[in-house]
């Protein structure tokens, strides 16, 4: 991949920056191993109120979605973070570049969003 060195406002270089995935931040894999895991790993409850044989309510908890939804979310706002910085604080060798990091984040986002719908039982749920 390439790699540019990026420059200070006053003019001194900084950490050479990459567009490679090895560069991204520790954040980024938790979160998304995390994310992935989600979707194996189910702590859930389901709640059904039956008339006559016939479901007249019904309620779905993914617990475990929940907590890996919170858990995607923090890592994604760490890896956003690292935007800001100069010096990739896991790295000594080179930083991602912005739009990589910016784009990681909003993948973790997205997989957050995920698991918030289906924590809900919006979005795969029996009900």
């Amino acid at each position: 991949m390439s790699q540019q060195t990026s420059t200070t406002d006053g003019g001194t270089p900084t950490q050479p920056t990459t567009n490679h995935p090895k560069a991204l931040p520790k954040p980024f894999w938790v979160g998304l191993a995390f994310a992935l895991a989600a979707f194996v790993v189910h702590l859930s409850s389901t709640r059904t109120s039956r008339v006559n044989g016939v479901v007249v309510e019904c309620s779905y908890m993914d617990y475990f979605a929940l907590l890996a939804a919170v858990a995607v979310a923090a890592c994604a706002v760490a890896v956003a973070k690292t935007a800001f910085a100069r010096h990739n604080p896991w790295s000594k060798i080179a930083r991602p570049t912005r739009g990589l990091l910016f784009g990681a984040s909003a993948v973790l986002l997205v997989f957050a969003v995920v698991h918030v719908l289906r924590g809900l039982g919006m979005l795969g749920g029996p009900c």
